[in-house]
């Protein structure tokens, strides 16, 4: 009975050893093989990764943000010194000084600007909603004769006058509008008789008999004029041009050097004597 219990005692005691020397086998394959993992894994991460990454991947960057540039132009301060350089009682330029300079004497200027004025909202000063007032009557005004009177381009108002150009094309279009709406009916159509026989004592007078105008001085005016929104000429809007560019003139009699004409004629480009 003895030899059989130390039979049995030492079966199970391999058994139990063969299991534990299996387990510890099985520990160290599977501590190799993490170990090989995490070799792996960081040569991937130190060689790999970065290439892939600078070489594929493109940078992120973010989008541009753009903000409005805001120019504090002290508008009021040049509406004031406009004021008193052409408008004010005693203003430092003359009159002459003013006819040059915009080509239209200071009565016509003022009575267009009234006539704006008291007819659209838009040339009238009014506060925005800060409670800052708008350019005045005459700031608009200027603004637009300056461009259409030298033919420059609306940033070129930004310096004595303080506006934007953005600005200034704004004022340039509402104006064209407004005097065509306002005194188109009045000027911008075909001369009547009472029309035709100023036309024709005056031009006598200096001169020129049977001439109904010159478009000589204006020319420059008729190639340059700015355009409107719709890219119509300002100038094709009068019917007084359409006729000159079509060959019709009024009916008129006068006689020159024996000869008697029926016909007014317009002098141009070149007409006259050196």
């Amino acid at each position: 009975m003895n030899s059989d219990s130390n039979s049995s005692s030492s079966s199970s005691s391999g058994l139990f050893d063969y299991m534990v020397n299996d387990f510890v086998e099985w520990h160290e394959s599977i501590t190799e093989r993490r170990k090989e993992d995490e070799l792996i894994e960081e040569a991937i991460n130190t060689y790999v990764v970065p290439l892939v990454t600078s070489t594929y991947q493109v940078p992120f960057t973010p989008e541009p943000t753009y903000q409005r540039w805001y120019v504090p132009r002290d508008r009021e301060d040049a509406d004031i010194r406009l004021y008193n350089d052409y408008f004010s009682p005693r203003p430092l330029y003359t009159d002459d000084m003013f006819r040059r300079r915009f080509r239209k004497r200071k009565n016509v200027f003022t009575r267009i600007v009234n006539q704006l004025r008291e007819s659209n909202v838009y040339f009238q000063q009014r506060p925005d909603a800060i409670g800052r007032l708008g350019a005045s009557p005459l700031h608009k005004c200027t603004a637009t004769i300056r461009m259409l009177a030298y033919g420059t381009s609306a940033d070129a108002v930004d310096k004595y006058l303080k506006l934007a150009s953005s600005t200034a094309r704004e004022y340039l279009y509402h104006f064209v509008e407004g005097v065509v709406s306002e005194f188109g009916p009045e000027y911008l159509r075909r001369a009547n008789t009472t029309d035709t026989e100023q036309l024709l004592r005056e031009s006598h007078i200096r001169g020129f008999p049977g001439m109904m105008g010159s478009i000589d001085c204006m020319h420059w005016e008729w190639k340059n004029c700015p355009r409107s929104y719709n890219d119509v000429n300002v100038l094709q809007r009068s019917p007084v041009f359409s006729d000159i560019c079509e060959g019709r003139a009024p009916n008129v009699s006068f006689n020159v050097n024996g000869n008697t004409y029926n016909m007014g004629y317009y002098l141009t480009d070149g007409i006259y004597p050196k």
